[in-house]
This record gives structure tokens, sequence and C-alpha cells, in this order.
């Protein structure tokens, strides 16, 4: 199972790195989605995510500040108003498909809309938070073998 969590994440990382160069894909959500994976398959991708000068910001920014950036809130507007505006303006669907499309575009934008923009001012910066991402109770080492994470005493010992 491990294994598909983490080619999710690759396979995330990789959308969202080709969202960077493309304007109407998002990078967030893949970048967001492949952390989650990582977190379950590998601790060593999800440091590499996390930590990575690019990559890493727009996770920690969203998951200690709950922040979507200017550009990435820019990006999803113009792709959630793209999407919808063909099926709403010039498709001729049904009614009821149009209204639920229409719910569905306009509760994605309120909720977008409604996050902060940058972290609160007197926050911890994003590479601050990257270097306190493992904490004690979280303290995990990659072994040679295969990723595997294992539980590490305050001393450095393996716990069995």
């Amino acid at each position: 199972m491990r294994v598909l969590w983490i080619l999710l994440g690759h396979g995330c990382v990789i959308v969202g790195v080709v969202g960077i160069f493309l304007p109407l894909l998002p990078t967030t959500p893949f970048l967001l989605l492949a952390a989650w994976a990582y977190g379950k398959g590998s601790q060593r991708f999800h440091r590499w995510l996390i930590e990575h000068p690019r990559l890493g910001p727009a996770v920690i920014d969203w998951r200690h500040h709950g922040v979507v950036r200017p550009r990435a809130k820019l990006l999803a507007v113009v792709f959630v108003v793209a999407s919808m505006t063909y099926p709403l303006g010039f498709a001729s669907f049904h009614w009821g498909l149009k209204l639920t499309a229409g719910l569905t575009g306009a509760a994605v934008l309120s909720f977008l809309l409604s996050r902060p923009s940058r972290p609160p001012a007197g926050a911890t910066s994003a590479p601050e938070l990257a270097r306190e991402s493992t904490t004690p109770a979280e303290a995990t080492r990659a072994s040679d073998d295969g990723d595997r994470a294992r539980t590490t005493h305050p001393r450095g010992e393996p716990v069995a």
C-alpha cells in the first residue's frame, strides 16, 4: 500500500509542477494532495516536499495558517470561471444541471475567496515551520532499506 501512496504523491507533484507553467492548471491543490499521500507513504518524500524551497511554502502556509497565496487564488478563480462559462452560458444543458454547476462553482469560489492571502502578522515563516515540522513526538528516521520510518528514542536509539 505504501507504494501506491508514494506513486500518488509523485503523480500529484508532477501535475503540480506542470501547473506552474500552465496557467489554467492549479498547483497548490495537487501539492497538498501530494503532501497528504507522502505523509501516508514516505516520511522521506514528505519531508522533501515540505522542505522544498519552491513547492514547500504553499503546503506549509495552508497547513499552518489556512492561507491560499494571491497568485494561486487568482489562477483558481480564473479556472473556475472559465470552466463554468460554457455550461452555464452557452450549452443547452438541463436547468437542473446548470443550477448544480452554478452552485458548485459559487461554493468553491466563496470558500477560496474566504481564505486569507497572507499568514497573520508575526506568524512563523514557511521555512522556519518546515524545519519545525518534525517534532520530538514524531521523531522518525528513514532507514536505508526502503524508507521505512521507525520511531527513535530521544537519545537517537531505535525503539523496537
